[in-house]
C-alpha cells in the first residue's frame, strides 16, 4: 500500500444503485488504493435492471466542479463516463487537458444503458477524431467499438480507433473459456485473458474503465493496467449472483 495514496477523478454520472457511475468508480478507486474524487455529469434514475430517466449538467457545470480540484490537487489520472452529448466530452476534456496536461485520461464510452436506453446518436460521433485526440485511452466493448467507428469487425474498429489513441476493446469471448480484452496502440494488437463466466453484473465496464484508472495513477505500465483491470472486474463479476457486484 503507498504511503501516499494517488489523487484519480470520475467524471461520470450518478446511479442511485451504486453499481455504475461515480459511486462505482469511487467504490473502486478505493479499494485499490487511489484517493477517489469525483464530478457528476448527470442525475439518473435508475436501479440494477432498469433506466427510468436522466437530467444532463452542461459542461459549465461540470468545469465548475472540476475546477477547486484540478487547481488544488495533482490528480494523476482521471476517467470519464457519461456525458450529456458529444460537444460536453470535447468541452471538458479540452478544459482539463489545458488544465492538468500530465493528467492521464481515460474516456468509457457509454452509448447505451443496459436497460436499452441510447445516449448518443450517429451523428454526435462525427467529431469523434477529435475527442479521441484529447485523451490516453479508450475503452469500449465491442458494441461500442462498432458504433464509434461504423464498422463491424473488432480488429479493424481497434485498428480505425487507435489512430487517434489507445484502444482497449473489452470483453470479447475468445473462447468458451475465456475473455479477452484487446489493446490496440501503436499499430500493434495485445490480448489479455481472464476466464469466462456466464454471471454479469451492472456497471462492469464503468468499473474496468476506474480500476484502468487506478493502476495508471499506482505508476503500472499500460499493459500491467489492463491486465490489472480485468482481474479486479472478474472478481467482481463472480462475487456474487445479482446484478449488483461487491468489490473487494
Amino acid at each position: 500500500m503507498p504511503l501516499v495514496r494517488p489523487y484519480v477523478l470520475s467524471i461520470a454520472g450518478f446511479d442511485p444503485s451504486g453499481g455504475a457511475g461515480v459511486i462505482a468508480d469511487c467504490k473502486t478507486f478505493e479499494q485499490l488504493q487511489c484517493y477517489g474524487f469525483s464530478a457528476v455529469t448527470a442525475l439518473t434514475q435508475q436501479t440494477e435492471d432498469a433506466f427510468l430517466g436522466v437530467q444532463w449538467l452542461q459542461a459549465s457545470n461540470i468545469i465548475d466542479q472540476l475546477a477547486p480540484l484540478v487547481a488544488n490537487y495533482d490528480i494523476k489520472a482521471a476517467k470519464i463516463g457519461l456525458t450529456g452529448d458529444i460537444e460536453t466530452l470535447y468541452e471538458v476534456t479540452s478544459w482539463l487537458r489545458e488544465k492538468s496536461p500530465t493528467c492521464k485520461i481515460v474516456w468509457d464510452p457509454i452509448l447505451k444503458a443496459s436497460a436499452g436506453y441510447v445516449f448518443y446518436g450517429s451523428k454526435d460521433l462525427e467529431t469523434l477524431p477529435t475527442i479521441l485526440s484529447n485523451i490516453d485511452i479508450c475503452t469500449p466493448n465491442q458494441t461500442e467499438a462498432f458504433a464509434l467507428s461504423k464498422i463491424d469487425n473488432v480488429k479493424e474498429a481497434g485498428e480505425y480507433l487507435s489512430k487517434n489513441t489507445s484502444v482497449v476493446i473489452t470483453g470479447n469471448q475468445s473462447e468458451e473459456s475465456k475473455i479477452e480484452d484487446l489493446l490496440f496502440t501503436g499499430g500493434t494488437i495485445k490480448r489479455f485473458s481472464c476466464p469466462a463466466t456466464k454471471l454479469t453484473k451492472h456497471g462492469s465496464g464503468c468499473v474496468f474503465s476506474a480500476a484502468l484508472t487506478s493502476a495508471i495513477a499506482l505508476g503500472k505500465s499500460l499493459d500491467d493496467s489492463i491486465a490489472f483491470a480485468g482481474i479486479y472486474v472478474n472478481k467482481l463479476l463472480n462475487s456474487n449472483s445479482s446484478l449488483l457486484g461487491y468489490h473487494s
